[in-house]
Order: C-alpha cells, then sequence, then structure tokens
C-alpha cells in the first residue's frame, strides 16, 4: 500500500487529488483508452476486483481491464477491492514524467512477480508486467509475462530473452506530441531492468545497486555565514521573520471574506481608440434590475467630486487622468463607468451589455513608428517633457572619427503578469470608509479618493497587508478600481469589491513603455565614441503620469564615458493605456539602447564587443577592474578564440562553395567522415577543415 500511496502522489497536484475521485479517474479512462491512468495501471498490476452496478441494482466483479470493455451507461462503480498478497510477491511501480507535477507520464509500468519462497528468484506463477503511453489498446505485456513464468528472474540468460520479447512485443504508436516510440519503447525495456535490479538485491554488483533504486530529492535547504557586531543588538541580531511565528497563511484582498450584502462591480468599457462619446445606454444591462442581481451603473456624471482619479504634481503623476471617459476617448478599454451586481460574473457579464455611441472616430495610433517622421501626427510628441543629457548638441566634439554607426533600436510593451490582478475591497463606515486595495501607493489611493467623492481625507482608511506582485503598475494604476468602487459603495451604503479579469487589467491599464531609439555615433578605429547623437522616443500612452525620461537618461550612461554624448529623451501620446512603471523603469529602456549601440559599433570596426564597451568607460572606473576578473574567471579571451576558429570553418565552407553562411552547418566529428585522424591542437583542425574545405 506504501509503494501506491507514493505513486499516486505523482498524479496531477494537491488540489486535484483532493477534488478527483478513483471512480473518477477510471471512468475517464475506459471514455479515452489512450488516457495513461496511473490508477488503472495500478490497480491492474496488483489484481484488484471492481465492482459494478447497474440501475436494477444488479453487481458484478471485474477487473481492471475487463471494466475498458463494458458498457458503462446508466452504471456506477460502487467498490475497489485490493485483494492480499504473501511476503513472496513482490510489487514495483514507475512513472516517467516531463516534469515532477500536472503532467501525464511519458511511459508508466507496473510489475508483480510472484517468486520462490527459497530465494532463488524462480517466478512461481504468471507475473503481470502493465505498460502505459504505449497505444490506446496495450495493456499487459503478455507475452514476456508468459516467458518469465517459471523462469529464474535474475540470469543473463531470462534477462536477455525478456529484452528480446519486450523488443517484439512493445509496439508504440507515434501521435504528436507524445514522444518518439524508440524513446518510449527503451523506457519500458529500462523500467523492468530498473525493477530487477532492485528485486536481485545482494546478487547485484556494486556498481549497478544505484540502478535500482529510485532518486529522492530532499527538502532544499540554504545556509548564510556572516559576521554581527553584537554590541548593536538587536541591529544587525540574525532573527526569524517575526511576521513568520505568528501568521498561519499570507492573506491577500481576495483572500478576505465575502461581507454580506457585498456586492461587485465590473468596468464598463470604451470599445474604439480614438473618437468621442455621444450617449451611454446601461438599459439592457439594467433590465429587471434589481431582481436579475444587477444593481447599478455609474457614470461621469455620478461623480460627486471631481472626475479626475490621479492626483497631480507628485514625483509619478504629472497630470489628470479621468476616472470615466466623459467624452473624447483616449484608449481602446478606457472606462466610461462601473457595473455593480450581486456577483462577479453578473457585473462582468452586465458590463458587456451597456451600448456606447461614438462619433467622430478614426483610426488609434498605437505604435511610435505611426508618430516618428510623420508630420501629421508630430503633435503627440510632447516637448513639454523633453530630458536631455547635454544642453546643446553641436557642441559635440566630433574627434577623430573613422567609422559612423547610424540605426534604430525598438523594444516592445511588456505586461505585468501579477499574481494577483488589480483588486480592491470598500467598506462604508460611520465616519467615512475602509478601502482594503492591492497598491504600492496607500497615499495616492487616499487622495485620489477623497478628490472623486469630495470628502475629507482623513474619513479614509487605506489598508494594505500585502500584494501578490507589483512590479510597478500598482504604484498608481490602482486608483481606478478603488476610486470607482467607493463611489458604488458610499452610493449604496454596502461593500463593493472589485476583481479585475487578466483581460480587463491588460485593457484597461497601460504596459511597460515602448522604445524607439534613434542614433549616430561617430567612432575610431577603436570603436570609442567621438560624437553620439541618440533620441530616445517613449511611448507613454494616453498620459505621461509614471514619467521614465530622466529614468531613461540615467540607464542609457550605464557607466560609460558620455562627455561626447547628447542624447534626447521625448514622451509621445498614443491611444493606449497610459504606461505604467514597470521592474527598472526607464533605466531598463535606457541601458537595452545604449547596448545595442554598441554592438552596432563593433560590428562596423570589426571588433569584439566586450573590447569596445571597454573602450568606452572611463579609465579611472572601476568597472575595468570588474571586467577584467569576469574575463579572467570566465576563461573568456581563450573561448573567445575558439569560437572565431569555430566560425571560420563555415566562413571559409560559404566563400568557396558560394552559398549564404546560413546553408552551412557543423556536424559533429565521427571516424566515419575523419578516418584515420590525428589528435586536435594548436588550430590544426581549423585550419584543416578550412583546407577541406577548399
Amino acid at each position: 500500500m506504501r509503494q501506491i500511496a507514493d505513486h499516486l502522489k505523482l498524479v496531477a497536484n494537491v488540489p486535484v487529488r483532493n477534488i478527483g475521485t478513483i471512480a473518477g479517474n477510471l471512468v475517464l479512462k475506459h471514455k479515452h483508452n489512450e488516457f495513461d491512468s496511473d490508477v488503472f495501471l495500478l490497480l491492474e498490476t496488483v489484481g484488484a476486483v471492481l465492482t459494478i452496478m447497474d440501475s436494477s441494482v444488479h453487481a458484478v466483479t471485474v477487473s481492471p481491464v475487463e471494466f475498458l470493455k463494458l458498457d458503462m451507461n446508466h452504471k456506477l462503480i460502487t467498490q475497489v477491492m485490493l485483494r492480499p498478497l504473501e511476503p513472496t510477491y513482490k510489487f514495483m511501480s514507475y512513472k516517467i514524467m516531463p516534469r515532477a507535477k500536472n503532467v501525464h507520464a511519458i511511459v508508466n509500468a507496473g510489475f508483480l512477480f510472484n517468486l520462490s519462497s527459497d530465494g532463488n528468484g524462480t517466478v512461481v506463477e504468471r507475473p503481470n508486467i502493465v505498460y502505459g503511453g504505449i497505444n490506446p489498446s496495450f495493456v499487459h505485456a503478455t507475452a514476456t509475462e508468459s516467458y518469465l513464468d517459471g523462469k529464474d528472474l535474475f540470469t543473463q540468460e531470462t534477462l536477455n530473452g525478456l529484452m528480446d520479447s519486450l523488443e517484439q512485443e512493445i509496439q508504440p504508436d507515434h501521435v504528436l506530441p507524445d514522444m518518439t516510440p524508440e524513446y518510449r519503447k527503451g523506457l519500458t525495456k529500462s523500467l523492468i531492468y530498473k525493477c530487477l535490479l532492485n528485486l536481485a538485491a545482494e546478487r547485484v554488483k556494486s556498481e549497478n545497486k544505484s540502478g535500482g533504486t529510485t532518486l529522492h530529492r530532499s527538502v532544499s535547504s540554504g545556509v548564510q555565514t556572516f559576521q554581527t557586531d553584537p554590541s548593536l543588538y538587536p541591529l544587525n541580531q540574525p532573527i526569524p521573520k517575526i511576521e513568520a511565528l505568528v501568521q498561519w497563511e499570507a492573506e491577500y484582498i481576495n483572500d478576505r471574506p465575502v461581507i454580506p450584502g457585498e456586492l461587485f462591480g465590473a468596468f464598463v468599457k470604451t470599445t474604439i481608440g480614438n473618437g468621442t462619446i455621444l450617449s451611454i445606454d446601461p438599459s439592457d444591462a439594467l433590465v429587471r434590475a434589481p431582481h436579475t442581481g444587477v444593481v447599478k451603473f455609474y457614470g461621469a456624471e455620478d461623480i460627486p467630486g471631481k472626475n479626475s482619479v490621479i492626483p497631480y504634481p507628485t514625483a509619478f503623476t504629472l497630470e489628470k487622468e479621468e476616472l470615466f471617459c466623459s467624452g473624447k476617448v483616449l484608449y481602446w478599454g478606457q472606462p466610461v463607468g462601473i457595473i455593480i451586481a450581486a456577483t462577479r460574473e453578473l457585473a462582468n457579464k452586465a458590463a458587456s451589455k451597456v451600448k456606447i455611441e461614438y462619433s467622430n472616430v478614426s483610426k488609434p495610433v498605437i505604435h511610435l513608428s505611426e508618430v516618428i517622421d510623420n508630420e501629421r501626427e508630430s503633435w503627440r510628441i510632447d516637448s513639454g517633457h523633453r530630458k536631455e543629457t547635454r544642453d546643446n548638441r553641436e557642441e559635440i566634439n566630433s574627434g577623430e572619427t573613422t567609422h559612423v554607426a547610424k540605426g534604430i533600436f525598438k523594444l516592445g510593451f511588456q505586461y505585468h503578469f501579477t499574481m494577483e490582478t488589480i483588486t480592491v475591497q470598500c467598506i462604508p463606515t460611520e465616519d467615512g470608509i475602509q478601502i482594503f486595495a492591492s497598491t504600492m501607493w496607500m497615499d495616492l489611493i487616499q487622495r485620489g479618493v477623497s478628490d472623486v467623492l469630495a470628502i475629507p481625507q482623513n474619513s479614509i482608511d487605506v489598508v494594505v497587508r500585502r500584494m501578490g506582485g507589483g512590479y510597478g503598475i500598482k504604484i498608481t494604476r490602482p486608483n481606478f478600481a478603488a476610486a470607482g468602487c467607493a463611489l458604488a459603495a458610499m452610493d449604496l451604503g454596502r461593500p463593493v469589491r472589485m476583481v479585475m479579469t487578466m483581460e480587463a487589467n491588460m485593457e484597461v491599464f497601460g504596459k511597460r513603455a515602448e522604445v524607439f531609439t534613434t542614433y549616430e555615433a561617430g567612432v575610431d578605429d577603436g570603436g570609442t565614441i567621438q560624437y553620439l547623437k541618440a533620441d530616445l522616443y517613449e511611448n507613454v500612452g494616453s498620459s505621461t503620469n509614471d514619467p521614465n525620461g530622466d529614468l531613461a537618461l540615467s540607464g542609457i550612461k550605464n557607466g560609460y564615458d558620455e562627455s561626447k554624448w547628447s542624447v534626447v529623451a521625448k514622451d509621445v501620446r498614443t491611444n493606449t493605456p497610459s504606461s505604467a512603471y514597470m521592474r527598472g523603469p526607464g533605466t531598463n529602456e535606457g541601458i537595452a539602447s545604449i547596448e545595442y549601440i554598441m554592438e552596432h559599433i563593433a560590428n562596423v570596426v570589426k571588433k569584439d564587443p566586450t573590447e569596445v564597451r571597454i573602450n568606452n568607460i572611463p579609465k579611472d572606473s572601476p568597472i575595468l577592474v570588474l571586467f577584467d576578473a569576469i574575463k579572467k574567471s570566465g576563461d573568456y579571451d581563450k573561448r573567445r578564440t575558439s569560437l572565431n576558429e569555430f566560425n571560420k570553418v563555415a566562413q571559409v565552407c560559404a566563400y568557396i562553395l558560394g552559398v549564404p553562411l546560413d546553408l552551412v552547418s557543423i556536424k559533429a566529428s565521427n571516424t566515419l567522415t575523419a578516418a584515420n585522424d590525428i589528435a586536435t591542437g594548436g588550430s590544426i583542425t581549423s585550419e584543416s577543415c578550412c583546407y577541406v574545405s577548399h
């Protein structure tokens, strides 16, 4: 039973095993014979008996393999019985998987042998050899079972015969994306050999014993050793995380229980990216409300305070953003209101029924490539938020310029896949409202809700226990959900919760800003920059909040000598949601831009990119020490030389044959193509291969 229990731990995962049933798994196997059911395999291997009862309460008993052939219409599995086995029976089972959890077997196997009590290893009755993952009709290796009956299991002769029998009997099918038949057949042989090594115990040579055991990974652990100063305790005193000693489990916003009378909200969103709203008609969503569970719709005209959800100016906010669109549509998915209903599902469904009529609809501008060098859209480049590394671009000293690298670098949007979407729970209190929010900036929510509701900030209590990932999007964007739900909660006098779907989260809120960098770099023969003129455009979306310009300029420097650079960061407005900070905002885009430029320079001057980078770092920079240490520890120069020699052969071959380089492939060496060879060394192999190509 212990071995069966251990094998069942490899099935799916804990929640699935807690919900699923043995009978349910067997019925799934009955309907889909190709399903590699571990439950079926285990029960068939140990000789279990199933009791099947029909609607007339007539019961029959069958084996698991017989069960697959039964008509199960109006029938139930009522009992699974395991027969007791004598100590002479030896049971082993295995499951080979692409990963440790949540995946079907590539091949699974179960073996049951009844061996003689004298310890000689004689198989005293026909064994059970069961495999899954072969083909839909395969269960028992019947020919191999017959072959082993009465044989001494641990002789070389028996082993050879066993493998020959499996070679003939096991014929896996090939249905993508399954592993190849050859591989799966090899697994069947390997698993029964592993079983025999385990059963043979002391008969096996010491170097082969580990082949019979199952590898078990222990719990991962780590140790940190560091010095402390006891005179400063409790400062710098090593202690367990205080919160960890008292908490039972981490509670997030969505773990908070539903309060009696609590309602749910969902944004009603625009379905165009550029135009004007003529009217909003929620009547289809509110038909027979509240009997359908839909309670109310709120739009811009229902806001008692300001229709401005983002307080400004602050370090991260520069301008107004409407809670609900009042006319001019800035992007597809912009909130125009909020629907309140009894359940989250009802709210989301009702929100999709609200009708919006538009005028002046025009094609939205999404990407930077649609704006740059397009005079009609040049107004979108916000000169008011222009950032520069120097005052006068023309003052750059060009120096000894021998090469010019000129080009464009593009970096697309990147979405924040947080574990928990934007979510909030608003609860009216006797002196205001309490807001449980998944936010990185409580004060901004407090101020934003105060502006929208026209109530004092001290009547708004924002609570954050923890977030399911923020990554930057939860700095300013949670204000929308908080203000929308607070508006409804204060009006209705009932708690309101919003748990945004992943789709709504991606539609309403922005991503990491798209980047489009144009550049021209004049360099000397060593790749040292004599002048650099670059314009770094950032797609800020519908607003300039969460500004990136200064951050991008700090990132583009990246430790290099920028004394001869002129880099300008420019915000560009598009018909997309306002871009949101994301993990290294601005600096990531800046670093990516300059490193792309360095690679381009290296290609132009035909130098190693690492050498070009070193040539552009100030001579007194400690980064050079780090560069040198990394090069030495990684044996960089030797590996670079080997790489160049390796690539040289392909280049020579392409040149001699007059074909594109991508048509030349490198094959492994073997004694058929390189018979009677001599030892490789001193670049002789590369030179010889080049000679042969010639």
